[in-house]
């Protein structure tokens, strides 16, 4: 009944066809849910052939294809610039959810969300891939560590970059933070979407320097 009560004044809705969810559902209705359209396992080898085969990170999942003017572009899009963090948690979740299996085949010791620059993190005011990894780590109690890594060069938006401009602009942007000692074996780098892989390539190569045995990539989509 308080559940009734409160959509009555504050509709839970599907985000992408606005239709009442029943209690148990979040964001999507099951049908819209059900329409994003899953990775599949060609995709997937061809972009580690393509971007990850000669890097320093192990192996990759993504969940999602990325597309845009599709309905996974307006969940990444209304939790990157509109504060939806719950979206955050609930991609994370569904990965975690569907690729549960492979992931635990890895043995991941902690959880690293791709960071921001100090400079566009005050201006968005949060780490969006912090979220995702949120959900991971709810759904396989492995930790998050924001510390780890740290982004010290701030850099111009990839998304109209081609794929060796985008390997240029990412190029000694992190760094280890010295203050935090490397007792970790296996990480695994999380961000929204992968594209060329630049920037988990980038974190993966300082990441290996430092120690770190084996580095993994998580995302929500793959473009």
């Amino acid at each position: 009944m308080i559940y009734e009560i409160f959509n009555f004044f504050l509709p839970n809705e599907c985000l992408i066809c606005r239709t009442y969810l029943p209690q148990g559902r979040q964001i999507l209705c099951a049908e819209c849910h059900e329409s994003l359209p899953i990775a599949t396992e060609e995709e997937k080898e061809r972009q580690f052939n393509k971007a990850f085969r000669t890097s320093d990170i192990e192996n990759f999942e993504s969940l999602y294809s990325f597309t845009k003017n599709s309905a996974l572009q307006d969940l990444v899009h209304e939790l990157k610039y509109n504060q939806r963090f719950t979206f955050g948690k609930f991609l994370g979740k569904c990965v975690a959810e569907e690729l549960r299996t492979k992931l635990n085949e890895w043995n991941i010791d902690c959880l690293l969300p791709i960071p921001l620059h100090h400079v566009k993190r005050s201006e968005r005011g949060y780490n969006q891939a912090y979220y995702i990894a949120k959900g991971l780590s709810e759904s396989f109690s492995i930790p998050v560590d924001t510390n780890l890594i740290k982004r010290v060069r701030f850099t111009q938006t990839q998304t109209a970059l081609n794929s060796e401009q985008r390997k240029l602009n990412v190029m000694d942007a992190f760094r280890i933070n010295k203050k935090k000692k490397i007792k970790i074996k296996t990480v695994a780098l999380i961000d929204d979407v992968i594209t060329t892989g630049s920037t988990m390539k980038e974190c993966a190569r300082i990441l290996k320097s430092a120690g770190v045995e084996k580095i993994y990539a998580i995302s929500v989509g793959l473009a």
